[in-house]
C-alpha cells in the first residue's frame, strides 16, 4: 500500500525489531517487501546523486533502510546502497552536522535552513551504519549533530524549538528565512520561530527522541567485550559471559573537556576487550590504564582495543589531542563578497553568540492544543554581530585562547553561559548590516568587498554552536599567516 512510501517506509525498522524479538520470518519478509517496493536501493547503487531535491527527513530515513534490512538478510548489496547514499548526503550537511533542507534538499550555505527532524533521523541512520560496519566516521557524524545542531534550536527549558535553523541566524521568525524566493507561500514559510507546537508537529514530537537514542547508543556489546562509541557522563550496567555483571562509569565534562575517565567494575575478574572510539577529528590520543601509559595504538578514526583481565577498581583514562580547525566556506568566484570561515575544536563547532530578545506572538500556523506558546527571536538592541576575525589561517590555534567558564548552580550544558569559549581578536565590519526592513529584519549574506573595518581591535568570545539560539558561525577572516 502507498502508506509505506515516503515516511511510511520506516516501518522497516519496526519489522526488523519484531523479527529480532520473535524470529518470525514474516516480519523480515515484510521489511524486504517494503524496501523492494518503496526503497531506493537501485538509485543509491547507480552513479550520480539520488538524494538532492528529496525531502530531507525522508531521505535521511531512506539512506539507512537498506542497511536495516541487510542486518537481517545478509544481502551485501543493501549495505553498499546505504553506504553509497550516506556518502551522497555529505555535500548537503551543514557545519553543525544537520542535513540542509528547506523541506526538500537543494539549498546550502550560511543562511540555508536545517530541519530539526533531519538531525534526529540523520543520527539514527548514521548510528545504524556504525553498528553494522564499525567505521568511526559514522559515529563522528552522530556526535557532530548531537553536540552542535541538535541542542541549538531549543529554548533553555527545552519546551519550545525552532522547526528550522541556520548556521548564520540573527532572527528566528516565521518569515526570517522563507523556503522560496518570494516568501508568499504559507507552507514554505521559514518556521524558524520557537514554538511548543509547530504545524506540522513532526519536529516537536520527533526532537525529544534524540537524547534517549544517543544515551542508549553510548555503549554496545561486542562478541569479545564492550564498545564505547560516544562520550559523556554516563554509567553502564551489563552482562558478559566471563565477568558476569560489568559496571562502567564515565566521568567527564566531554565534549567541553578533552579527558574521559572510565572506571571498570566486573562482578568477578575476567579477560575481555574494552574498545574506545578515537574520533577522526582528533590529532591524537593517549591511554592510561591504572595510571600507566599504554603503548597500544590509539589512531584517530579507529577503535583502541584495551585487552586485559579486568578487576574491580581498574581505571582507564583517555585523553584527546585537540587542535583548532578553520573550515572555509566556498571561495567567491568573483570576490564580490568576503570569504568567510568557521572554527571547530574537537567535536564542537564554535559560533559568535548573539544575545536575543524573546517576543511572544500567536503564530499563523500551529499544532493542536489550547496553550500554544511561540516566540520570535531578535537581537538585543546592543548586540554586536558584524565582526571579522584576526586568525592565522595556517595555524588558527596560535590566534585563540581556550577559556573555561564556571557553571552557575543548576545550569544546563547548553545554556547561554557556555562551559567553554574561544577567545579571539576581531574588528567590526562597518558596511555589514541587517537585511530587510525595521519590522522584518533578516540575516545578511557575507559582507561585500571591500570591507570597511573599524580601527579598534576587540577581544570577543566564540562559544559552542549548541549554546546559541541566534548566532554567526561563518565570519570573515582577516589575518594572513604570521601576522597575528
Amino acid at each position: 500500500p502507498g502508506i509505506f512510501s515516503g515516511h511510511g517506509a520506516v516501518i522497516i525498522r519496526t519489522m526488523g525489531k519484531l523479527y529480532e524479538l520473535t524470529g518470525n520470518d514474516k516480519y523480515r519478509d515484510m521489511a524486504r517487501e517494503v524496501l523492494n517496493r518503496h526503497g531506493k536501493v537501485k538509485a543509491y547503487l547507480q552513479p550520480g546523486n539520488a538524494v538532492v531535491h528529496n525531502h530531507n527527513v525522508v531521505e535521511c530515513e531512506h539512506v539507512g533502510l537498506p542497511a536495516d534490512v541487510y542486518e537481517y538478510s545478509g544481502d551485501a548489496d543493501l549495505l553498499k546502497a546505504s553506504e553509497a547514499a550516506w556518502k551522497m548526503m555529505q555535500r548537503y550537511l551543514a557545519i553543525d552536522g544537520t542535513p540542509y533542507g528547506t523541506e526538500p534538499i537543494f539549498s546550502t550555505g550560511s543562511r540555508a535552513n536545517c530541519e530539526h527532524c533531519g538531525a534526529v533521523e540523520w543520527m539514527i541512520t548514521s548510528n545504524t551504519l556504525l553498528r553494522l560496519t564499525g567505521d568511526v566516521k559514522y559515529a563522528d557524524a552522530v556526535e557532530r549533530a548531537m553536540y552542535n545542531g541538535y541542542p541549538a534550536p531549543k529554548s533553555p527549558d527545552g519546551m519550545m524549538l525552532g522547526y528550522m535553523h541556520s548556521p548564520n541566524q540573527l532572527v528566528a521568525s516565521e518569515w526570517s528565512a522563507p523556503h522560496d524566493n518570494d516568501g508568499d507561500l504559507d507552507w514554505w514559510a521559514s518556521r524558524q520561530h520557537f514554538s511548543t507546537a509547530h504545524e506540522p508537529l513532526c519536529c516537536n514530537a520527533n526532537g525529544p527522541r534524540g537524547i534517549p537514542n544517543f544515551v542508549e547508543w553510548m555503549a554496545m556489546r561486542a562478541p569479545d567485550g564492550l564498545v564505547i562509541s560516544y562520550y559523556g557522563p554516563a554509567s553502564v550496567d551489563t552482562l558478559l559471559p566471563g565477568p558476569g555483571h560489568v559496571k562502567l562509569s564515565l566521568k567527564t565534562d566531554y565534549p567541553f573537556e578533552d579527558e574521559v575517565r572510565i572506571s571498570v567494575d566486573p562482578e568477578r575478574p575476567a579477560p575481555f576487550t574494552l574498545r574506545l572510539r578515537i574520533p577522526g577529528w582528533c590529532a591524537g590520543a593517549t591511554l592510561l590504564v591504572n595510571g600507566v601509559a599504554s603503548n597500544m595504538e590509539a589512531k584517530p578514526g579507529t577503535y583502541a582495543a584495551v585487552e586485559r583481565k579486568w578487576a574491580r577498581g581498574d581505571e582507564v583514562i583517555l585523553r584527546f589531542e585537540n587542535r583548532v580547525r578553520l573550515v572555509w566556506r566556498r571561495r567567491p568566484e568573483f570576490h564580490i563578497r568576503a570569504r568567510c570561515a568557521a572554527l571547530e575544536r574537537g567535536p564542537l563547532v564554535f559560533a559568535l553568540p548573539v544575545a536575543e530578545d524573546w517576543s511572544p506572538f500567536v503564530p499563523p500556523a500551529h499544532g493542536p492544543g489550547p496553550e500554544i506558546k511561540a516566540c520570535r527571536l531578535f537581537p538585543k538592541a546592543d548586540a554586536v554581530w558584524n565582526y571579522a576575525l584576526l586568525v592565522d589561517a595556517d595555524d588558527p590555534g596560535r590566534s585563540l585562547v581556550l577559556k573555561k567558564n564556571a557553571a552557575s548552580p543548576g545550569a544546563r550544558p547548553w545554556d547561554a553561559q557556555a562551559p567553554v569559549a574561544l577567545e579571539v581578536k576581531a574588528r567590526r565590519v562597518l558596511n555589514w548590516r541587517m537585511e530587510g526592513d525595521p519590522d522584518h529584519p533578516k540575516t545578511p549574506g557575507f559582507p561585500f568587498n571591500p570591507m570597511q573595518l573599524s580601527e579598534k581591535v576587540e577581544t570577543i568570545q566564540l562559544v559552542p554552536f549548541g549554546c546559541t539560539r541566534l548566532r554567526m558561525t561563518y565570519l570573515p577572516i582577516l589575518a594572513s599567516p604570521g601576522t597575528v
